[in-house]
């Protein structure tokens, strides 16, 4: 998860969200400089607050509550579960939209539906207690394992794009993880680039043509 990514490895369980769930208080986050942000950490003790969260009413709000009283962020970032139990709920009900990652494949296409009527859900639940909930629960997709220039990850977009219907759809690259990078690919959000698509289906018919005739050759 993102906290191991972060590499932070030792946890207590009065750091995570059992604090959460058990004084109604959020923990005090970690520091981590180097990343400038703060972190309030995961882990496997995690998944005691499942059950405590199916003991309790209105419990999957409790996260929603706790960061409206904090000040200080500009945004914060929850890293939930891809699942869809109370724990995720508690995630999902927290914020003001979704931000989906979808694999470019047959299986992160079918998944994807279900994400769509979850997040329908979600969003009808928050409406109940928050009527400026936005109509779009979810705000960004971000595709992984794509490359742009293979037919099969173009479909799979367009699919995405399919389930979205008539909302507007915008596709940002970048390939740099920094600050600059990330702020210019959404401020220059492009179309499906067919000439890249064109391109790789031409160096693959240049291996079948070629490149296989000529492999033993070039072992040699």
């Amino acid at each position: 998860n993102l906290t191991s990514w972060l590499g932070v490895r030792e946890v207590a369980p009065e750091e995570t969200l059992l604090h959460l769930v058990d004084t109604g208080q959020l923990p005090t986050p970690r520091r981590l400089s180097e990343w400038g942000l703060d972190l309030i950490p995961a882990s496997l003790d995690l998944a005691r607050v499942e059950v405590r969260l199916m003991q309790r009413p209105l419990s999957t709000l409790l996260l929603r509550t706790a960061l409206r009283k904090t000040e200080g962020y500009d945004f914060v970032l929850i890293d939930s579960l891809p699942s869809l139990g109370h724990l995720a709920a508690l995630g999902a009900l927290a914020g003001d939209g979704l931000l989906v990652p979808v694999e470019t494949s047959v299986k992160g296409v079918e998944a994807l539906v279900g994400v769509m009527e979850a997040a329908q859900e979600y969003r009808e639940a928050l409406e109940q207690v928050d009527p400026r909930v936005p109509r779009s629960f979810v705000r960004l997709f971000i595709p992984t394992k794509f490359d742009a220039r293979t037919l099969g990850d173009n479909r799979v977009l367009e699919k995405i794009a399919g389930v979205l219907k008539d909302k507007p759809v915008h596709r940002v690259e970048f390939y740099e993880i920094t600050k600059t990078a990330i702020q210019r690919a959404i401020q220059e959000p492009r179309e499906l680039s067919t000439n890249l698509v064109n391109a790789q289906q031409a160096r693959r018919a240049l291996d079948y043509l070629v490149g296989f005739s000529l492999s033993p050759v070039l072992w040699r």
